[in-house]
C-alpha cells in the first residue's frame, strides 16, 4: 500500500549501532494510502510504541499505540 508507511525497530548489540539488527516491522493492521504512520512523530518508552499517521482519514490524522500483549 503506497505511502501508508512502515517503522523498523533496531537493536544494537555492543556499544556502536554499526551490528544493529532488525528486531520488529511495524504497520498498520489497515493501511491506507497516504496514512504516513511514523511520518509525523513517534514516541517509545521500554514497551510501547506510539506513532502519529498525519494523513489517516483526511488529514484528520491518528495515533497508533504497539505494546506486546500479557498484563499491563
Amino acid at each position: 500500500m503506497g505511502f501508508a508507511g512502515t517503522i523498523y525497530l533496531f537493536e544494537r548489540t555492543g556499544s556502536a549501532w554499526t551490528n544493529a539488527t532488525q528486531a520488529a516491522e511495524i504497520s498498520s493492521s489497515t493501511p491506507l494510502f497516504g496514512d504516513y504512520l511514523g511520518g509525523g512523530s513517534l514516541a517509545l518508552d521500554a514497551t510501547t510504541l506510539a506513532a502519529g499517521a498525519p494523513d489517516r482519514h483526511s488529514d484528520d490524522g491518528a495515533i497508533y499505540v504497539f505494546a506486546p500483549p500479557g498484563p499491563k
